[in-house]
């Protein structure tokens, strides 16, 4: 092996020995008592091992410390570093180890032990002569150190992505039947978790009045809001995909029926928490059900965030209750009818429509609205004239503006400008 060109260490280039046995046998003759040292501080200093540490042969965690003194004993007696087929196991066992659901420092941190064990073990029975075998078995430990950390990253990150690839088709599958009305406790348990008396279900939008036409933008900002909201709430949050709308499912363990201020606001403080670390507003409608009822929660809240887009609230967190008014106004029915007719001779006229909305989201200020229209105030009052003159509503009254405000509720949508 070159190892000019690997970047190893020149431990092999040492001399490999105590006094005139070479660091191979020392190890080898040392190999029980340097595996058993292992065994007990591993299951002394890792939580997750202590279980794993049984003196059957074939116990995982005395098979792999076995297998770790013998990369030393190779080595010193090779020169050289395992070879990726030799480190094959060490990636198994990293890929058990993740999906038993340990961590992944835990099993980095087993591996140094190990290094450490037998490098304070050799130290002990290292005479005054052997300071430079002493220092290449530092090298060899960091060396393997290395080695090992790659096979690791590579095992338990391969086994991670198929656990959470499997957990996430599971988790999909019971948001499908939340949706559906159908989620049970067997298809929350086979996704893992236990369904919770009720969940706020969560619909959001994001960028300027919910339209963002970057897609990469939008990947970004949602990967951000999840791992904030994971951060945030204890419990297992659910996600809906994007075919099924941006919603997001935050277990709560008293029940829908108990739902209180102080939750109203941890709900405000999470939005603020989530926004902060997002570029983009975000505009959110809530509303909170029994795992039965999501079905209804989940349009209530999309209905909601609609609500807040089209009435041109700002970015934020709110429930039926904050756009009562707006909503109803925005139900079918024959007073919406009739709202959109008081409109429609303005139907081919967007300039005047715009002009009436702008007015009116600026607080029936000339001059704001002006500016934001690129118009001179006098362009200003000619267009609300003509409104007037073929509506027969002045947006210039109090009360008219109040009619004129609800019909632009019941209206089909259309283009507006939003202060800068």
């Amino acid at each position: 092996m070159d190892h000019s060109r690997t970047g190893l260490t020149s431990w092999w280039q040492s001399r490999l020995a105590f006094g005139a046995v070479p660091l191979g046998d020392v190890v080898e003759q040392h190999r029980a008592e340097l595996v058993a040292a292992m065994v007990h501080r591993l299951g002394a200093e890792l939580p997750s091992y202590a279980g794993m540490t049984t003196p059957e042969p074939e116990g995982p965690v005395l098979s792999m410390s076995t297998r770790f003194v013998d990369y030393y004993i190779e080595a010193f007696r090779r020169r050289e570093l395992p070879d990726p087929a030799m480190l094959a196991p060490v990636r198994q066992t990293a890929e058990r180890r993740a999906t038993a659901g340990v961590p992944m420092e835990e099993v980095m941190s087993a591996f140094h032990i190990g290094a450490a064990v037998v490098t304070e073990h050799l130290a002990r029975l290292a005479g005054p002569d052997d300071a430079a075998a002493i220092i290449a078995i530092q090298a060899l430990g960091l060396d393997l150190l290395r080695l090992v950390a790659v096979a690791v990253a590579t095992g338990y990150s391969t086994e991670r992505q198929s656990v959470l690839g499997e957990e996430l088709a599971t988790r999909q599958t019971l948001v499908a039947d939340l949706l559906g009305g159908t989620a049970t406790d067997e298809s929350a348990l086979r996704a893992g978790i236990r369904l919770p008396p009720a969940y706020i279900v969560v619909a959001f939008s994001l960028g300027a009045r919910g339209v963002l036409d970057d897609d990469d933008a939008a990947r970004r900002a949602i990967r951000r809001i999840r791992v904030e909201a994971t951060r945030i709430v204890e419990e297992p949050v659910l996600w809906a995909s994007p075919r099924s709308g941006w919603l997001a499912f935050v277990p709560y363990p008293a029940g829908s029926d108990w739902f209180s201020m102080d939750d109203r606001v941890w709900l405000a403080l999470t939005h603020r928490q989530v926004q902060a670390v997002i570029d983009l507003p975000i505009y959110t409608g809530w509303a909170a059900a029994p795992p039965p009822k999501v079905p209804e929660a989940a349009k209530l809240a999309r209905d909601v965030c609609d609500v807040v887009l089209a009435t041109h609230r700002p970015p934020g967190i709110y429930e039926l209750d904050d756009v009562l008014i707006d909503y109803q106004l925005m139900r079918p029915s024959p007073a919406r009818e009739r709202l959109q007719e008081m409109l429609t001779p303005l139907r081919d006229r967007p300039d005047l429509l715009l002009t009436l909305r702008t007015y009116l989201d600026t607080g029936r200020d000339r001059r704001r609205t002006a500016q934001l229209l690129h118009l001179h105030p006098n362009s200003v009052d000619n267009r609300l004239r003509r409104c007037a003159d073929v509506t027969g509503l002045d947006a210039t009254q109090s009360e008219e503006a109040m009619v004129i405000r609800a019909a632009l509720l019941a209206w089909p949508a259309q283009p507006t400008v939003q202060p800068r």
